[in-house]
């Protein structure tokens, strides 16, 4: 049930790699959104940055932006990017990164309808190339 499930964003540290300590809740989505998984977490400089995947309110797909000074505590940014209306439900499994002088955003986007040759398998991927920094698109 799409509309009883609230996903939430959880931390475990581990000194070794094989043994984890479960820290709990460390974030909770937006006000109506239910879809909110698979987060991706950088250090840039001093601050830590977050990208997750998430369905908004009206249906449609989108990667959320959060950034914070420690693993613990986190404070909303932006919707770095979006489908546009009807395009797709759920943008999942984001992944963002620089390489040389670009970012690359990449995702999982559900729910795409094929379009005669375009998007007929099952599982999608997209990719946004562009230039990002701390602050600004």
């Amino acid at each position: 049930n799409d509309d009883a499930i609230r996903e939430v964003q959880c931390l475990a540290t581990s000194r070794d790699g094989i043994h984890f300590e479960k820290q709990g809740v460390i974030l909770t989505p937006p006000e109506g959104i239910m879809h909110f998984r698979d987060p991706k977490v950088w250090r840039e400089a001093d601050t830590w940055w977050m990208v997750v995947g998430a369905k908004d309110p009206g249906n449609t797909g989108q990667i959320l932006l959060y950034r914070g000074s420690s693993l613990r505590e986190w404070t909303f940014d932006r919707v770095l990017a979006h489908a546009d209306a009807g395009e797709s439900y759920m943008w999942e499994c984001p992944d963002f990164f620089s390489l040389g002088d670009q970012h690359y955003l990449m995702f999982s986007p559900q729910g795409m309808n094929a379009e005669g040759y375009s998007y007929r398998n099952r599982f999608q991927s997209g990719v946004i190339p562009g230039m990002w920094s701390p602050g600004r698109l």
